[in-house]
């Protein structure tokens, strides 16, 4: 699935505010080359970063596991559990499409309240971007957190 995702808007020490799933050639390439050599199989979560020295894409790390922005596959339109779930059973793969955009989890909107920057922030976050439809199917665990980030800055 050649579909990346690009971390956005980070400040030091502060998660991302916003991920941008992008095409990549390079980090295509590289990726099927390293899985290839290393003979790996299943799901496997990439960390890759692009160093602004000689702008060459480095792998940072290789994890076998999902990763945590997994409900951005998901809002992009590819479901990475369930496509697993048919490779074990043996059963053919259907076509998938999916889309480039921005994804932004509802939980942010708790760090960047947290964070003294907050209005700054604020102003970085199209709302539109946002992944309501999660958020609205299981409010609890995002308000949950958000309980905690809040309790944690006062």
């Amino acid at each position: 699935f050649p579909v990346l995702f690009v971390v956005l808007d980070q400040f030091r020490f502060h998660p991302p505010l916003s991920i941008e799933f992008v095409l990549h050639d390079e980090v295509l390439q590289i990726v099927e080359k390293l899985v290839a050599a290393l003979r790996m199989t299943g799901v496997l979560h990439f960390d890759l970063m692009v160093d602004e020295t000689d702008k060459c894409v480095k792998v940072l790390e290789i994890n076998p596991r999902y990763w945590s922005s997994l409900l951005g596959s998901l809002a992009m339109g590819v479901n990475f559990p369930y496509l697993s779930c048919l490779v074990a059973l043996n059963r053919p793969l259907p076509q998938v499409g999916y889309r480039c955009r921005r994804y932004i989890e509802a939980t942010v909107l708790f760090n960047v309240m947290a964070n003294k920057h907050c209005f700054e922030n604020l102003r970085r976050i199209n709302f539109l971007d946002i992944a309501w439809r999660y958020f609205l199917a299981d409010p609890g665990p995002i308000l949950w957190k958000g309980w905690s980030i809040f309790r944690k800055a006062i």
